[in-house]
């Protein structure tokens, strides 16, 4: 009976469970030679089975959810933690979003012509996924790599390795300078990733879309995933929590007689807001040619009522 492989990865560690008849094997190997086996296994179709398996299983029963970083001051303390070859691994994954296996394969010439002159986009075979992927490449990039190996246009790896596994030694060093940094939170340099996400949710908070092209971004099948994996739901738990804390602090001390505090801001769709203008508009025209009061506020009390019902997360007030 032909084998069937289902992976589940933790960056290059893959764990490849071998299902024959009704007997499963688990064995522990990295993403280069569990392709080889499945080469050797089966045909394409099954190891097109297998990487889609590897998105769906992507976590070891009990293991620590790591963290992005929560701080900016966090990201700088590891930073100078680092020597200047892991920088750019650390920066890398930052800045652009990728997987630490990833990075560990980038090339000088990802970022630099053949005459030496800076490279706009780079192109990443996802290891994990198999995906091609092309990246803008942001100025800060280049600061990093030029602070290490100035004046270096080869072909060669950027990380270059003795061993099958590149990134053994980036992440001990990692994990020796988040320590030194005295961070006290879970991180590893997957953190890396997740930052990304996380910082550019924050940067823009406005933006209605965010989340779709974080989705996108990471190649998730729905903005839930997205929205755990970044840690806006651990974030959000976290305030939960210190809100029900600041409250109940309050009930304790004898103090429960208030009221809670109204919603101050209603966030619209960019359309549905455009609307509302567009019938303030018409209503104002039509209210000055009456030059009623009544019907000023009857239009001002019709105008906030499509606001709250247009309002994004009122289904949840």
């Amino acid at each position: 009976m032909k084998k069937v492989w289902y992976l589940r990865a933790k960056d290059d560690i893959v764990e490849a469970i071998v299902i024959k008849e009704t007997k499963t094997t688990v064995v522990l190997e990295t993403a280069d030679g569990i392709q080889k086996k499945l080469a050797k296994a089966s045909a394409h179709e099954t190891y097109e089975k297998a990487v889609e398996a590897n998105k769906r299983f992507t976590k070891s029963k009990g293991a620590t959810e790591v963290c992005p970083f929560w701080e900016l001051e966090d990201i700088k303390k590891v930073s100078d933690g680092l020597s200047e070859k892991y920088q750019v691994a650390f920066w890398a994954g930052i800045l652009l979003g990728r997987r630490v296996s990833d990075i560990m394969d980038l090339k000088w010439s990802d970022f630099y012509k053949p005459d030496g002159t800076r490279k706009t986009y780079l192109t990443i075979i996802e290891q994990k996924t198999g995906k091609n992927t092309n990246l803008f490449i942001p100025q800060m990039m280049f600061k990093y790599l030029e602070n290490w190996r100035p004046q270096c246009n080869s072909d060669e790896d950027i990380f270059p390795s003795r061993g099958s596994d590149k990134t053994s030694g980036y992440r001990k060093a990692f994990t020796k300078a988040a320590k030194d940094a005295g961070i006290q939170y879970p991180v590893s340099t997957h953190s890396c990733r997740k930052t990304f996400g996380l910082w550019s949710r924050r940067l823009h908070p406005q933006d209605v879309n965010s989340m779709q092209i974080l989705q996108k971004f990471f190649n998730h099948s729905n903005t839930n995933i997205t929205s755990r994996y970044i840690g806006l739901d651990a974030e959000a738990e976290r305030r939960y929590i210190e809100d029900m804390n600041t409250l109940m602090e309050r009930v304790d001390s004898g103090e429960t007689d208030f009221a809670l505090d109204n919603r101050p801001v209603i966030s619209l769709h960019s359309d549905d807001l455009r609307q509302l203008l567009s019938d303030a508009c018409l209503m104002g025209q039509k209210a000055n040619a009456d030059a009623d009061a009544e019907i000023h506020l009857e239009n001002m009390n019709k105008l906030y009522k499509l606001a709250e019902e247009k309002a994004i997360g009122q289904d949840i007030m």
